[in-house]
């Protein structure tokens, strides 16, 4: 493959209509191999005056078996420290264009693990969604009206509700807002939900909040105002406009059922979108038999993989805006010649996934695994099977280790003009956290007034947790001593973000 620039295919780029960038990824699809080929030169030469491209040569590589000769394969711990470099200092390390955001890694391990996005990218994956919903709306009554974007639960590159949405931790707190903000229009008749998890999170907050949600509505208020970001609260009042009568239809709905839901706040819904890559995906036992979910596409965190070009569930790799490698499913440390581009990949055959965009992540191995299903002109269209080693987003809603070591340490800072040394310990249930602490003559009597605040803490931190408490659910932090050591041995255990 040539890495030599061409005029051949036609590139979707990251500018111009949906339509356009549809009409540029069918061209390319006829001649996979140079749109491929043009795809990693742009890469390449856009950032070979980074840190990672002066490392490994960017500007002398060829084509695509030099590429794999000058670049091994990454997994996510090998960029990371790139990555928290280029967030801390602003430099290109990893891309000549500034990440604008980052989202959390496919199979992150850690709270504060993630992929930097830049705006080209981001641009690029708002057309190929926009690609999915023309679909959508030629074929169904997905658009008929008002269509709700769950991307901000979804932990995907969706509609931007409110700016700085994404900034709110408590991913309860962020649906709680997001229904908020959209409760007040009863014309939604799609909903672009990303992954189903995020449309289960959704369901549940209005089950559990409906009342609440009630109140705010008709009140103007944002009762959960102490757990956002500086400034959001204000910004999410005045984004509440209720239709005329949209109050006294949900009390209707409320005194009707007991509870809100997805199926009875927007009766209109028809369509729900989603990405089904996930090994686990399934329709909502709650979801109405009306509502038609349909497959949008793969999109991950690193990239947007795979786009439908209609309802027909054919599913086109974005060939046009990241280079893609595979290497058999079975093959833990895959040679170079392994390597297989995407025109080379056959039916029949699992295999894993490389991606390299212009975000920083190069040879970067996904969580997934792809199976070709057909084709569109000479390029495979692929079925993507996703592997997160992350919990559900339901998973996600609960107490987390580092809202647990945070709210100890401004605990103890409050307590005492000296505080003692801790050490944060799994509890015996999943998020539950035992907090251990040095022994002290002035911290013995005060154990229970410690164990109080720090809930209260927590209670603020987790809108989650804040309920299950209200409910009855014990307090997820116990505190007690550390076993007593020689003083030599004695050290500050205190967790941060990358331990959590």
């Amino acid at each position: 493959m040539n890495l030599q620039p061409n005029d051949t295919t036609g590139q979707a780029g990251s500018t111009g209509s949906a339509e356009t960038f549809e009409a540029g990824l069918r061209k390319a699809a006829r001649q996979p191999e140079t749109a491929q080929a043009d795809v990693l030169r742009r890469i390449l030469a856009r950032n070979a005056e980074t840190v990672m491209g002066r490392r490994h040569g960017f500007a002398g590589i060829e084509d695509a078996e030099s590429y794999r000769r000058a670049v091994p394969v990454h997994e996510f711990h090998a960029l990371r420290p790139m990555i928290e470099m280029q967030r801390a200092s602003g430099q290109p390390v990893l891309s000549a264009d500034r990440p604008v955001t980052h989202l959390p890694a496919s199979g992150a391990v850690r709270r504060c693990d993630r992929v930097p996005l830049v705006a080209g990218d981001l641009a690029y994956r708002a057309q190929a969604r926009e690609v999915a919903q023309r679909a959508l709306a030629r074929e169904s009554g997905f658009a008929t009206g008002r269509v709700l974007d769950l991307g901000a639960l979804a932990g995907t590159t969706g509609a931007d509700h409110l700016p700085g949405l994404s900034q709110i931790l408590d991913l309860e707190a962020r649906a709680y807002i997001l229904a908020l903000l959209w409760l007040g229009h009863r014309d939604v008749t799609g909903i672009d939900a990303g992954r189903l998890e995020s449309l289960d999170l959704l369901q549940g907050v209005l089950g559990r909040h409906g009342e609440r949600l009630l109140a705010d509505l008709e009140t103007g208020e944002v009762s959960i105002a102490d757990r956002l970001p500086s400034g959001l609260a204000a910004a999410a009042r005045d984004a509440i406009a209720p239709d005329d009568g949209r109050i006294e239809e949900l009390s209707l709905v409320m005194a009707q059922e007991g509870v809100l839901s997805v199926a009875s706040v927007w009766p209109s819904l028809t369509v729900v979108a989603a990405d089904l890559t996930a090994d686990d995906s399934g329709r909502p036992a709650w979801l109405p038999i009306r509502v038609r979910i349909v497959d949008t596409g793969c999109e991950l965190s690193e990239v947007r993989a795979t786009v439908a070009m209609g309802l027909g569930e054919t599913f086109l790799p974005l060939l046009t805006e990241a280079y893609f490698e595979f290497a058999e499913a079975d093959a833990v440390h895959p040679t170079p010649a392994a390597f297989l581009g995407l025109y080379e990949i056959r039916p029949g055959q699992d295999y894993q996934v490389f991606v390299t965009t212009m975000s920083g992540l190069y040879r970067y191995r996904l969580k997934a695994t792809v199976r070709v299903d057909g084709h569109v002109g000479r390029c495979p269209t692929l079925r993507v099977r996703r592997h997160d080693l992350q919990a559900k987003l339901a998973e996600q809603a609960r107490l987390q280790a580092s809202q647990a070591n945070a709210a100890a340490g401004e605990a103890l800072d409050a307590a005492f003009a000296d505080p003692p040394r801790f050490t944060l310990l799994g509890g015996p249930r999943k998020g539950t956290f035992r907090l251990l602490l040095e022994h002290r003559a002035d911290v013995e009597p005060r154990l229970a007034e410690i164990a109080a605040a720090v809930d209260r803490r927590l209670r603020r931190a987790s809108l989650a947790y804040d309920t299950a408490r209200a409910g009855g659910a014990e307090a997820a932090v116990t505190v007690g001593f550390r076993e007593r050591r020689p003083a030599s041995a004695r050290q500050s255990a205190q967790m941060d973000c990358s331990a959590a």
